[in-house]
């Protein structure tokens, strides 16, 4: 299977819900894959190596750049993270003004489909 194609499976598993608008609390710094930069403008992705990453970290700057008070300018496009966040009983991805999928992931169902993604991305960066 293609790395695309896995990696819309996975998002196929992922319940999609409507975020308050305007609020964009957990839009934080996000690693992207090399298959979800390489769906963003040369621009966009240039805004997300681990590098600008960092450096905006460095610069105390902690929201995504991608983030404004409009929503998410790269929404269709937003990586794994982005998109499991509201979705899990995890409390690191719960949203704190009860923004969500009706239905959570469990924890255990959470670190499944993770340690797939995370799989996915380990067998990606072996064949570049």
């Amino acid at each position: 299977m293609s790395v695309a194609f896995r990696h819309a499976m996975i998002y196929q598993a992922i319940p999609s819900f409507k975020c308050k608008t305007g609020c964009f609390d957990c839009c934080g710094p996000v690693v992207f894959s090399e298959y979800e930069r390489s769906r963003l403008t040369p621009e966009q992705a240039a805004l997300v190596t681990l590098d600008a990453v960092v450096a905006r970290l460095r610069a105390g700057q902690t929201t995504c750049v991608f983030a404004s008070t409009a929503g998410c300018s790269i929404y269709d496009k937003r990586p794994y993270l982005c998109r499991l966040f509201g979705t899990s009983a995890e409390p690191k991805l719960t949203c704190r003004h009860g923004c969500g999928s009706g239905v959570k992931f469990s924890r255990e169902q959470t670190a499944a489909l993770t340690n797939e993604y995370e799989a996915l991305l380990r067998e990606s960066a072996n064949v570049e």
